[in-house]
């Protein structure tokens, strides 16, 4: 059997693609940066200590599912990680931002912007196969990503519903 028809027939065979969402098709980090900077800066603070404070946030909001899963840290959306972990670094670095920066910095995970390209070719790729987005995402903020950028899936999973990280 010749490689393209290995290809041909194993394509045939696949009939759903499963995708990650979040830094597969949307950009976590790049656009978290970007907010942050934005509200230090308005707030007269400097851009390197926006930049440290975004790469801690990144780090321990990227340990607290294993806090989770480990028992260390009951369950909870992944909004309310991010708010909790926010607001423990603020408070340890003694910074104060204004209700509204820190409810915007808090829901950034709602506004995280797509890949160059990704909505065009989910898309082309939804009309040729069954599609799906899996995600650690709360269901609401995952619908408010993939609806700001354009995502249309066959379905939608979140971790939310099994309540597991």
């Amino acid at each position: 059997m010749h490689a393209n028809q290995i290809q041909e027939n194993t394509v045939k065979e696949v009939n759903t693609l499963v995708f990650d969402i979040v830094g597969t098709l949307v950009d976590s980090v790049g656009t978290t940066n970007r907010e942050m900077k934005e509200v230090f800066s308005n707030c007269g603070m400097d851009e390197n200590l926006a930049q440290d404070v975004a790469l801690e946030w990144g780090m321990k909001q990227g340990s607290f599912p294993e806090a989770i899963a480990n028992g260390q840290q009951p369950w909870m959306l992944e909004d309310n990680m991010r708010r909790h972990t926010l607001e423990s670094i603020l408070k340890n670095r003694n910074i104060s931002l204004k209700h509204d920066d820190f409810e915007r910095l808090a829901t950034v995970g709602r506004r995280f912007t797509p890949w160059p390209e990704a909505s065009r070719q989910l898309n082309q790729l939804s009309s040729l196969i069954t599609t799906a987005g899996l995600t650690n995402s709360g269901f609401t903020q995952i619908i408010e990503v993939c609806t700001r950028a354009e995502l249309r899936w066959h379905a939608l999973l979140s971790t939310q519903f099994a309540r597991t990280i």
